[in-house]
């Protein structure tokens, strides 16, 4: 089995246990602290830190796969709280914010994000799914643009 069959079944192995574990506490979401997973480029661990409902930063611990395979540390300011309306679908939350990322490779790699993405709260679980996009420029140790493509799940605490 190859190292990205391995890591697909890790994340939804992983998925299953948490949702399977939130079921059995089946509480409100009251947290302000989330931890979690997530899949795509890059795919590691992720964390969240509420600041108010208008404001949360955000970080990964991840692996990328793009040009050289890679460590990466990133961490956002996140402007949340962009719903479209109040009936069924409030638990959709559009964000869009701005960060940084070290990236470790033979040259280690420092750059800016321009993360945008949604968020789903599930009502009855303290569990935030999400997806995002986020153009990159690195301007250490040279100018380069790519762009980071994720979901991911956390749980909040």
């Amino acid at each position: 089995m190859d190292r990205v069959s391995s890591l697909w079944i890790l994340v939804i192995s992983a998925l299953t246990l948490s949702l399977v574990w939130s079921e059995a506490l089946a509480v409100e979401p009251t947290g302000s602290f989330g931890l979690g997973i997530m899949a795509g480029e890059p795919t590691g661990f992720t964390g969240a830190y509420t600041l108010s409902p208008k404001a949360t930063i955000d970080g990964d611990l991840a692996y990328g796969y793009e040009r050289q395979s890679a460590w990466r540390i990133n961490s956002d300011y996140i402007v949340t709280g962009n719903r479209l309306s109040d009936d069924q679908i409030s638990a959709i939350d559009f964000y869009f914010g701005g960060g940084l990322r070290l990236k470790f490779s033979n040259d280690t790699e420092f750059g800016f994000r321009v993360p945008v993405g949604m968020t789903y709260q599930f009502s009855n679980y303290p569990i935030q799914a999400f997806g995002e996009l986020a153009p990159i420029m690195d301007v250490v140790p040279g100018t380069q643009l790519s762009v980071d493509v994720a979901i991911g799940a956390r749980y909040f605490f």
